[in-house]
């Protein structure tokens, strides 16, 4: 049962719930006629395409309101990849014992602690549920 709602919950994780509180998953609004000039035209499935698009075009963008939109995404993509930092330094010999290939993709990586949760290290659970706490809403923490 538990297994199931780890899987449940990483579903909602990896299907982009948590992805609009760190500034990526964004529709980027205030940057349209900007992507349009800069990027061109397309379709809605190119939408990330276009959000990589305007973040190499960056100095190119004459809307200062799509320039605070996307540096607030820079800032909040960093502030999740230094948390995962911490689990990773924290966490890492779980994952090297109980399912080393995992290590090749924070969504495995994270898949395996969900799943060895009963044999992580207290301060690999303190570590990890700050993370779930500060960047994935709507995701049970650790027991």
């Amino acid at each position: 049962m538990i297994r199931v709602f780890f899987l449940i919950a990483l579903g909602l994780y990896t299907s982009g719930y948590g992805d609009k509180h760190h500034g990526h998953g964004e529709s980027y609004s205030k940057c349209e006629s900007d992507k349009k000039s800069l990027c061109g035209e397309g379709s809605a499935f190119a939408n990330e395409t276009k959000t990589n698009c305007l973040q190499e075009q960056f100095e190119k963008i004459k809307d200062k309101a799509c320039k605070e939109q996307l540096e607030a995404s820079r800032k909040g993509w960093q502030k999740l990849q230094d948390s995962f930092k911490a689990v990773k330094k924290t966490c890492d010999a779980i994952v090297d014992k109980e399912c080393p290939e995992d290590k090749t993709s924070q969504k495995n990586y994270k898949v395996c602690l969900m799943m060895n949760s009963g044999k992580l290290s207290l301060e690999c659970k303190n570590e990890l549920n700050r993370h779930i706490k500060e960047h994935l809403p709507g995701i049970r923490e650790v027991k």
